[in-house]
């Protein structure tokens, strides 16, 4: 299979011959050969061992050459056979990976690696192996996984299924699972089995667990009223973990693509952005040399516990209500937060930078009414202390300066590949290292961890990322002012 590989490549890579130019796409025999002669025989296996496993004392006489027939429980011989069907599978995969040289090619191997690691977890789980390793070889072949479903989102990150399928290998790390399921219905081209995937994880959550808990009733369309009760418990979040909440925010805020949601992610593609109102137009550095000269902020005017309230009043649905208030109860914290601590700013970006392409739509009349609602509880007073403090150190810039900081590219920039509405987000580079797990290892922390796993005595990391945060904010906050600046007069303000 391997030699047959090699040579089907080499003979498109003569593309003057003409019997090379009739060969069918390589990476396309690849994904054929991949579900026809391995997943299709897999899947037939793993069938045959959960109904064998329903039996466990039925067995069968084996005969070799030279032994006696010995009589071999059918489960044994089931799982004796998805096991090596599933390892010397991944070998042979692995050698194509390993020898071609087309990109499209090794992406489709990576599929294939990728399905046959989830596969052996799942094997594992329904018990193949009986050994007391059994866990530490299924967290291996997980973290296998995870890195063959990381490569695959890298390079098609408008498709759901590596971020549905890194969801499921992450059930036992709520948080890290509504990332990924969370981006599943965000991407260009959203998964059908999202939707389920999302109830089933609503459903395994437990009280004890009172934000998630909040966010899991918004996905089940039930009273998230209690979910504000979670917010002072949301300190010491590592960075990754802020910017994993942000992402599932900003889906809250979609209520998770719910048929009956009131805002349409559709309507918020990049697409359909005027380029003068993006991030990156000279419309944004306007503004923001207006804000730098604008006078004392605003104190808001409504509470985030009075918010839910506010939404229903416009018309708006119930689940939209409580997720606007616990995103900004949320919002909130993390500024407060922010002098002691910089994780929460990559929070703070995702989601400034959300609310700043959903308040372009007010044509809608969802957004309208949000917008409305929007524009009176925003912690304006929290934003303008954060943007104008020097918690940096930094040296004062001007509004051009500020600019293009703003607009360089950061880790931050993996949490917006693949979804729909970002108008601006800068192709950060893949940094294919041994230890490389996806963009969630992208930020500080995991980068230290990874670090200072490779070498003890290593410094931390000096990550230039603060002040572009801060200059991200800034632009964000006055591109949020101009455009909710008509709805100062509103009765709510």
């Amino acid at each position: 299979m391997n030699a047959g590989a090699t040579l089907l490549e080499l003979l498109q890579r003569e593309s003057r011959q003409a019997h090379a130019r009739q060969l069918p796409e390589m990476h396309s025999v690849i994904l054929r050969v991949g579900s026809r002669a391995m997943n299709a025989p897999l899947a037939a296996l793993a069938a045959w061992r959960d109904k064998e496993a329903q039996t466990p004392d039925q067995s069968v006489r084996w005969a070799t050459p030279i032994d006696e027939p010995v009589d071999i429980p059918v489960l044994m011989m089931a799982d004796h056979i998805l096991e090596h069907a599933i390892t010397e599978t991944y070998a042979t995969a692995g050698a194509v990976w390993e020898g071609a040289t087309e990109l499209r090619v090794r992406r489709a191997c990576a599929k294939w690696l990728a399905f046959l690691a989830q596969q052996y977890v799942h094997a594992l789980d329904v018990g193949l192996s009986h050994d007391a390793w059994w866990p530490l070889e299924r967290e291996a072949w997980r973290l296998t996984a995870t890195h063959w479903y990381s490569r695959t989102a890298v390079d098609e990150p408008d498709q759901a299924h590596a971020y549905l399928s890194l969801a499921a290998l992450h059930r036992s790390e709520p948080l890290a699972a509504l990332y990924f399921l969370s981006k599943s219905v965000q991407t260009v081209q959203p998964d059908p089995g999202a939707a389920d995937a999302l109830h089933a994880w609503a459903l395994s959550i437990e009280p004890s667990a009172p934000l998630l808990y909040g966010l899991a009733q918004i996905v089940l369309r039930q009273d998230g009223s209690a979910a504000l009760a979670a917010v002072p418990r949301v300190t010491m979040l590592l960075e990754t973990e802020w910017a994993q909440l942000g992402v599932c925010m900003i889906t809250a805020l979609l209520e998770f693509a719910h048929p009956d949601a009131a805002l349409d992610a559709r309507a918020l593609a990049a697409h359909s952005t005027p380029s003068d109102a993006r991030v990156d137009s000279m419309a944004s550095m306007q503004a923001l040399h207006a804000f730098s000269e604008a006078g004392a902020p605003r104190t808001p005017s409504l509470a985030p516990s009075d918010v839910a309230r506010a939404c229903a009043a416009r018309g708006l649905p119930a689940p939209l209500g409580h997720a606007l208030a616990l995103f900004l109860a949320l919002l909130r914290t993390a500024l407060i937060q922010l002098p002691a601590t910089l994780a929460p700013a990559v929070f703070v970006v995702l989601t400034l930078s959300f609310l700043q392409v959903l308040t372009l739509r007010t044509h809608l009349p969802a957004v309208d009414a949000l917008c409305d609602v929007l524009n009176a509880a925003l912690p304006w007073d929290l934003l303008m202390a954060f943007v104008r403090s020097d918690v940096l150190h930094a040296v004062a810039r001007s509004a051009d300066a500020q600019w293009r900081l703003a607009l360089t590219s950061g880790p931050d920039d993996w949490y917006f590949r693949g979804l729909s509405w970002p108008t601006w987000a800068p192709t950060p580079s893949a940094p294919w290292a041994p230890d490389f797990q996806g963009e969630t290892d992208m930020l500080a922390e995991r980068r230290a961890a990874a670090l200072r796993a490779q070498m003890p005595n290593a410094p931390l990391p000096s990550l230039p990322l603060a002040q572009m945060r801060h200059a991200r904010t800034a632009l964000l906050v006055a591109l949020l002012r101009a455009q909710l600046a008509r709805y100062d007069g509103s009765s709510l303000v």
